[in-house]
């Protein structure tokens, strides 16, 4: 990355979760969990639509709303190209990934 890295604040990532619960929510995908970080964010949803744009629908929508932030992020690239998109095979696999992004990254963060 070119650019100094974007940190959200925890007011951003509020805005940038709720983006994404509204998203989903319009769209009737199945939002099952998101937790913006400072510097990420996760998100495990059941959508009727190829991953990478399901990906890309999630970002614009994030990016949108940090721009029209008091405090926007105006001149600075606020996600990295691409991202990861895993697709989730089964009930077990999903129970994993939805306790990682609503109570391991604490964790990981605390050093835990």
């Amino acid at each position: 990355m070119k650019e100094d890295p974007v940190l959200l604040s925890r007011i951003q990532q509020d805005k940038v979760e709720k983006v994404c619960h509204r998203h989903a929510e319009i769209r009737g995908w199945v939002l099952h969990a998101v937790s913006a970080r400072s510097n990420h964010v996760h998100i495990a949803v059941t959508a009727d639509a190829a991953p990478i744009q399901v990906r890309d629908q999630f970002k614009a929508n994030a990016t949108r709303v940090l721009r029209q932030d008091p405090e926007a992020i105006s001149n600075a690239k606020i996600w990295t190209r691409g991202a990861d998109v895993d697709i989730v095979e089964d009930d077990d696999a999903l129970e994993r990934v939805i306790l990682y992004i609503t109570e391991a990254q604490d964790r990981v963060e605390r050093g835990k």
